[in-house]
């Protein structure tokens, strides 16, 4: 009966053994999976070189005035600010205004932003990175 006993507890830590190295396992596979997406979803704010429009600011300016265009029901001249992320393709993505002026004049400005063409992207240690990014855009109608 001892002899038994002592199989049946040897056996009992080979198997709790095995299975608690699995779980473990498995464990170390998905936090390193997670670190990985939580990396590549990170968005910077210190960077190396910063996100450009095409043509620069100048050619940021030249795009608004061309595409957006002023609702009819707004009167008078104000500043929309607008946040948004430029990704490492130079897409942007989660584009929201910050600052409205009512009248439709915070949708038009978030329907140019999904228009405009990809943007050159930020840089960090030569390698693009997601940067979060605000800009103005000044409007005005009399």
């Amino acid at each position: 009966m001892n002899i038994f006993f002592n199989v049946t507890k040897i056996a009992f830590f080979i198997v709790f053994f095995i299975f608690n190295f699995n779980c473990q396992a498995q464990a170390v596979d998905s936090i390193s999976v997670n670190q990985k997406e939580t990396e590549d979803k990170k968005i910077q704010s210190k960077v190396q070189t910063l996100p450009e429009f095409p043509g620069g600011m100048a050619g940021f300016a030249k795009y608004v005035s061309k595409s957006y265009k002023v609702p009819a029901t707004f009167s008078g001249s104000g500043t929309i600010y607008v946040s948004f992320i430029v990704e490492k393709d130079g897409s942007l993505s989660d584009i929201k205004v910050v600052r409205d002026l009512g009248y439709g004049t915070g949708e038009e400005a978030v329907r140019i932003m999904k228009l405009a063409p990809k943007w050159k992207p930020g840089m960090q240690d030569y390698k693009p990175i997601r940067v979060g990014y605000n800009l103005p855009i000044k409007i005005s109608k009399k």
